[in-house]
């Protein structure tokens, strides 16, 4: 069969079928296996996201409610302390030959830092800092590279010092003598890990001094703890008037 030849500018008209035997698109790809099997692969994917979506927003939770309760019971106590002014039964050594004791309580402060609203203005960050004083003050000597290596050390304790060296004639040190001041500041950083759903501890001088990194789980800092931190920063088992 042949093609019919019309003349030229004639407009051909196409016979189209009714409109109640029309076909709607969407239930013509319903057959497609192709389909089927990728909307059932996206379907799995959306139940696992929700699911992902919900513990992450469970640990979440979970880790601010346990630094809120942390802030609140360390804001607490340093009011307390700030007041009574207890004396730190604990004694620093530094250097070999430098011994802090007679330490007493001077201020404390707690705070805390959120996440960004578009973050979720979590509580990310609770800290803790204070000072302990001693009426003693330490003159230690050294010689040659033990100077620097003091110096290295008390920096990295963050102790308050002067140090007077003296020069050869090339200016090099040949002796320095170090006057510590009897204060010992204390801090402690809270750090909210959301991705790995713990919280991370980060002390300075809080047992001794030096630095110390600790992981807790969200759900041991309850009362028991923190209870138990606060005899450890006063060093203290139970002190008439300050209970268990």
């Amino acid at each position: 069969a042949f093609p019919e030849i019309v003349p030229g500018g004639t407009v051909r008209h196409i016979n189209h079928p009714n409109k109640g035997t029309r076909r709607n698109p969407q239930r013509i790809v319903e057959g497609s296996k192709l389909l089927g099997h990728l909307r059932h692969q996206a379907e799995l994917r959306q139940r696992e996201l929700h699911t992902e979506m919900a513990e992450r927003s469970a640990i979440n939770n979970a880790l601010e409610h346990a630094l809120k309760k942390l802030f609140f019971f360390l804001h607490d106590l340093v009011q307390q302390l700030n007041i009574v002014k207890p004396a730190v039964e604990r004694e620093y050594s530094a250097a070999g030959d430098v011994m802090f004791s007679g330490l007493v309580w001077q201020e404390g402060f707690a705070d805390y830092r959120t996440q960004s609203q578009s973050a979720g203005a979590l509580v990310e960050l609770v800290t803790l800092s204070y000072q302990l004083v001693s009426p003693d003050r330490f003159s230690i000597k050294r010689e040659g590279a033990g100077v620097e290596r003091l110096r290295t050390a008390l920096f990295d304790y963050g102790l308050q010092f002067t140090c007077k060296e003296f020069k050869n004639e090339r200016s090099y040190v040949e002796r320095a003598e170090f006057e510590i001041s009897g204060q010992v500041g204390v801090s402690a950083r809270w750090k909210a890990d959301f991705a790995n759903g713990v919280v991370v501890l980060e002390s300075r001088n809080l047992e001794r001094l030096g630095s110390a990194v600790t992981t807790l789980r969200p759900e041991a800092i309850d009362n028991g703890l923190l209870d138990e931190f606060g005899r450890l920063l006063l060093r203290q088992m139970c002190e008439p008037g300050l209970g268990r």
